[in-house]
């Protein structure tokens, strides 16, 4: 049996997503498998762009480990505060 090995590259996620709104938050949404990898936790995500008040939690969930609500405020950029009012 051979194992063929590659290699790992850096890549800027604004190539694979070029929008975090419309391509990100809907990738982390279906692969919430990988985000509780990540975080080592089970978690079930329910909802993308939630409204609260005047803003908009872009992922909200269950964190099942801790049996806690999660929240998850992806970025691709710099942070900008004045992102809610935009959305």
């Amino acid at each position: 049996m051979t194992i063929e090995l590659g290699r790992l590259e850096t890549v800027d996620p604004r190539i694979v997503w070029q929008h975090e709104a419309h391509s990100f938050t809907p990738w982390l949404l279906e692969n919430g498998d990988r985000l509780a990898e990540a975080l080592g936790i089970d978690l079930e995500l329910d909802a993308s762009e939630h409204s609260v008040g005047g803003y908009k939690l872009d992922l909200v969930g269950r964190d099942i480990t801790n049996d806690a609500v999660l929240i998850v405020e992806n970025q691709l950029a710099i942070t900008d505060h004045s992102q809610a009012s935009r959305r």
